[in-house]
């Protein structure tokens, strides 16, 4: 479902209101200025989980209270970006003043007050919550501001804006495709990727390499669940890894190999087959382990083991070293 709405220059009254609030829930809306020639505006496209809307006009006074999201909670996130003129946005007990040049990432289901003057315009993106804190876990926490005139900020207000122009020629799968772009580059920005790019990708790449370090025997490890416990996208993670010229497939492999060789060489696993080991450190068959490791080591896993058990007998023989009784715990990493 893709569809797009457009309310005239005099469209306000009770249309218009009505209008606002199927986009942003319940609110208390008053248009006070009465001049026809800057009556408000309302232009809109959406799919199931995006609306895109163009607002502006005349001076307005927007409030969602407590009672509002009480009555008609929402679940979204709004992404506004004025575009000419100012506001003026209270929720969260701050207030900050926003023009063109400046975007708020606001939670909708926390009270909100929003004023503006005659001859203002913005684009707001409208989305569901998930969508924010798959990406961005710490963005879904407060309001976020982002600098558009520079950067990654500047690219999602372009962005916005070609959206909205384009909103005739789109369907569904592009303008869904579209806002997720704009999303995660909305989510970089206000992460501040911009400011500290290097450390932002080294501090997400180090999260993923300790996420995968411990959960690399567990079979349904993927690109997907990792981005989704460290609260990043898919996309986004996979952009970070090919930075650094892997990925996250090549790390989970990398990972699931170098703890099938500890526990090789540890006498603790002896009596556990080549083919369990395997099994517990994640990977779904022997033959694929097989060739994996030796193509990492140069050796077959077998011969590996028996190398590391050879000093061990000779000291044993020795009594340098007695006996151990083995004790596994077959699904928890070494």
């Amino acid at each position: 479902m893709y569809d797009v709405e457009e309310l005239a220059a005099n469209g306000g009254g009770v249309e218009w209101t009505e209008a606002f609030q199927a986009l942003h829930g319940a609110h208390d809306v008053l248009a006070t200025d009465a001049d026809p020639a800057s009556a408000p505006i309302l232009v809109w496209q959406a799919s199931e989980r995006y609306r895109l809307a163009r607002c502006g006009g005349a001076e307005h006074s927007v409030a969602r209270g407590p009672r509002h999201v009480r009555s008609d909670p929402r679940g979204t996130f709004e992404l506004f970006i004025p575009l000419r003129g100012q506001a003026l946005v209270s929720t969260g007990g701050e207030t900050a003043q926003l023009a063109a040049g400046a975007a708020a990432l606001c939670d909708l289901d926390r009270p909100l007050r929003l004023r503006h003057g005659a001859g203002f315009d913005s684009i707001s993106l409208i989305l569901p919550h998930s969508e924010v804190s798959s990406r961005e876990r710490r963005l879904s926490t407060r309001t976020t501001l982002i600098d558009t005139t520079r950067g990654l900020g500047a690219v999602v207000r372009q962005l916005a804006v070609s959206l909205h122009h384009e909103r005739s020629e789109l369907h569904q799968e592009t303008f869904d495709a579209s806002c997720d772009g704009l999303l995660d580059l909305a989510a970089l920005a206000g992460a501040g990727a911009d400011t500290a790019p290097e450390r932002h990708r080294e501090s997400v790449a180090e999260s993923v390499r300790s996420f995968v370090r411990a959960h690399a025997h567990e079979h349904d490890l993927d690109v997907h669940r990792i981005a989704g416990a460290l609260g990043w996208s898919p996309r986004h993670v996979q952009g970070v890894l090919q930075a650094e010229g892997t990925t996250c497939r090549d790390l989970i492999r990398t990972q699931r190999l170098e703890l099938a060789r500890a526990r090789l060489r540890n006498p603790q696993w002896s009596d556990v087959t080549v083919a369990d080991i395997a099994s517990a450190c994640g990977f779904s068959t022997h033959s694929s382990f097989a060739t994996s490791f030796r193509a990492e080591f140069g050796t077959t896993p077998t011969a590996l083991r028996q190398d590391a058990a050879t000093p061990l007998a000779a000291a044993q023989s020795t009594g340098v070293v007695g006996p151990q009784r083995a004790h596994h715990a077959l699904l928890a990493p070494t």
